[in-house]
């Protein structure tokens, strides 16, 4: 009994546990493949969430920022994309104003640049250095 929700269109369907139980019983090798990806993302899943709490809301941010850029950036070298500050402030568990505040100290440091909520990273290095924990 879970629910989901999803940040963007999405096609779901349903199979349900009967029919899921006899398509593992004739190919029990893809149930071995699902097992083993589905505890891959569990290890990550897990690893994300303690390296995030272990983590200063600035790194934290930074992180965030990397993994958006990564995620929804439109094509492979574009470090540009339009993401709401709310959300963001959400995913970290802080408020919008201290991500504000943070975005424009990243901003003076000429880390990144925001606009009309496009983010966009100007030094990928200097970023990666911050979501590490290793700024200089």
């Amino acid at each position: 009994s879970f629910s989901a929700v999803t940040t963007e269109p999405t096609t779901a369907c349903f199979i349900s546990v009967d029919i899921l139980t006899k398509i593992f019983v004739r190919n029990p090798m893809e149930f071995i493949e699902l097992t083993k990806k589905l505890c891959e993302k569990i290890n990550f899943i897990e690893s994300r969430i303690t390296s995030m709490a272990s983590k200063t809301i600035k790194q934290q941010l930074a992180e965030i920022i990397l993994s958006l850029i990564n995620k929804y950036a439109k094509e492979k070298n574009d470090k540009t994309i339009s993401y709401p500050i709310a959300d963001i402030a959400k995913m970290i568990g802080t408020s919008e104003t201290y991500v504000y505040k943070l975005f424009t100290e990243l901003e003076q440091e000429k880390i990144i640049s925001l606009k009309y909520k496009k983010i966009t990273i100007n030094d990928e290095v200097r970023l990666r250095r911050i979501a590490q924990g290793n700024a200089l």
